[in-house]
């Protein structure tokens, strides 16, 4: 949902991109995972990320 919010708002070019970033520093974050709820939390954010990129990519 809040996705979608800012494809209205702020266009899909720059969630587009804001999806990108964000997947591609929580996807280096996982090197350095060391306890298991770091692992729990990223992997929830990169599902956050993931989730917002298909209506980008439709719109």
């Amino acid at each position: 949902m809040p996705s979608n919010l800012l494809l209205q708002k702020i266009g899909a070019r720059k969630t587009i991109t804001r999806i990108a970033l964000g997947w591609g520093v929580v996807s280096v974050l996982m090197a350095w995972v060391s306890q298991q709820w770091h692992f729990h939390l990223l992997r929830f954010l990169q599902g956050a990320f993931e989730a917002g990129l298909h209506p980008g990519i439709i719109l």
